[in-house]
């Protein structure tokens, strides 16, 4: 689930990363728009009886985002966690924008994917 990742980096490396209260304010916005986005997902896709199913496997994903971050930030340790902030972003989204391409050209349709953001 990419929300999960999403929400897990933007929590983990606002804590993690940032040395202003400008800089943490600005990922916990991201945190906000995607926690803003992913229920806008589950509401408009799940019928009303999956959306706390869906909702708590949400959840579940983002605990473990958040310890698969900081068991990273352990094992590849660096300045406030800058290097590996970098290149999880990069293992993040890079599948993410490789399929969205990829579904893109196979049903030739914009159909679930945000062009502005790109």
């Amino acid at each position: 689930m990419h929300s999960c990742g999403n929400l897990s980096y933007e929590f983990f490396y606002a804590f993690t990363t940032t040395s202003t209260t400008f800089e943490r304010t600005s990922f916990l916005a991201w945190l906000g728009l995607d926690v803003l986005f992913t229920t806008t997902a589950v509401l408009s896709t799940y019928a009303p009886g999956r959306r706390r199913t869906i909702t708590i496997q949400i959840f579940m994903g983002f605990l473990v985002g958040v310890l698969a971050l900081y068991v990273l930030s352990m094992i590849f340790p660096d300045d406030r966690q800058q290097i590996t902030a970098y290149w999880t972003g990069i293992l993040l989204e890079l599948p993410v924008g490789w399929v969205s391409v990829y579904l893109l050209l196979k049903h030739q349709d914009t159909k679930g994917h945000s062009l502005e953001i790109w």
